[in-house]
């Protein structure tokens, strides 16, 4: 592994599931683009965290609608339930009546 890399890493605290995908393509590149990598690194990893942060915000979107919709349907079979129980009261009522 590239030393350099490995600190570019570290500084700028990259996850290690993205330093291994980054480590896998970098020793497929040529020279030059390796070396650019490595110049514009800074630039790969606020892209990245801008990643993270977006994906981190979806997340949160979706585990809040998702619970929100089974809050709905908690409520919605209560409801089903209770329905049903006045509906036998109801039928119950008419027969004795």
């Amino acid at each position: 592994m590239n030393t350099r890399l490995e600190r570019l890493f570290d500084k700028y605290g990259i996850s290690e599931k993205d330093r291994y995908e980054i480590s896998q393509f970098y020793w497929l590149l040529p020279d030059i683009k390796k070396q650019n990598l490595i110049n514009n690194f800074e630039y790969l990893a606020s892209k990245i965290k801008v990643i993270e942060n977006d994906i981190s915000i979806e997340r949160d979107i979706l585990m809040t609608n998702s619970l929100d919709k089974i809050r709905q349907t908690i409520e919605f079979v209560k409801k089903e339930k209770l329905w049903d129980k006045v509906k036998e009261e109801i039928d119950y009522l008419k027969n004795i009546i």
